[in-house]
């Protein structure tokens, strides 16, 4: 049973008095790394009384740095001379420990028929915070390709990707990550020039497979 208040009972010699004082909530916060495990659980804590320090959590690509009294971690809660006075949210503080030496790794998965796909230290470790540039090799005619890149083993966390196809980029984060590429069929265009000019022609290059608004390069010849 968790208590979470004190109860008084006195007897003033005609009636029996019952005091309840209430007793603060005490939370821990994982400090928005929902990864975290091992979080503790709420204790309820009489004022001027104090909290009892529990077990550190864990976090990947963490070190725990202790409990504090705001989420900027600026003043550490003393689990010895600190009390409570008021209902409390206690924050943990991490501290990156991932290194060279200690780093997840890039999965490149199968792509759909119509090219392959590398990636910058691909089956390989990668550091954290590192910019991954991805790569594909070769693309079928009339294909496009968008990147996708999410945990390993939960497609729910997305790691964000800036741009598309060749040169796209993202960054390292403190887990392992797995990228896929997505193949689209793309729209392509033919430029036909047929207006001849007095004495001359104008030419276009490219003139076949260009897609929605790329730039196409005009010349005049006598």
């Amino acid at each position: 049973t968790t208590v979470t208040s004190d109860i008084t009972i006195s007897f003033d010699g005609t009636k029996i008095c019952v005091t309840v004082e209430p007793y603060n909530t005490v939370q821990f916060s994982n400090n928005g790394q929902a990864s975290a495990t091992g979080m503790p659980a709420n204790q309820y804590v009489p004022t001027g009384g104090k909290v009892s320090e529990p077990s550190a959590p864990s976090l990947y690509g963490y070190g725990f740095g202790g409990w504090y009294k705001e989420a900027a971690c600026t003043n550490a809660w003393n689990f010895s001379t600190d009390v409570v006075s008021t209902n409390t949210t206690l924050y943990a503080k991490w501290i990156p420990t991932l290194s060279v030496a200690s780093v997840a790794d890039v999965v490149i998965t199968a792509m759909a028929a119509g090219g392959s796909a590398i990636a910058e230290g691909s089956h390989a470790n990668v550091d954290y915070n590192k910019t991954v540039t991805l790569n594909y090799s070769s693309l079928t005619d009339g294909k496009g390709l968008t990147w996708k890149v999410y945990k390993t083993g939960d497609e729910s966390t997305v790691v964000s990707v800036s741009g598309t196809g060749n040169g796209a980029t993202f960054t390292m984060p403190a887990y392992p990550v797995t990228v896929s590429a997505v193949i689209e069929t793309v729209p392509y265009y033919a430029l036909t020039v047929d207006e001849e000019i007095v004495g001359g022609t104008i030419e276009a290059d490219p003139t076949e497979h260009l897609e929605f608004g790329q730039q196409v390069e005009l010349s005049a010849s006598p």
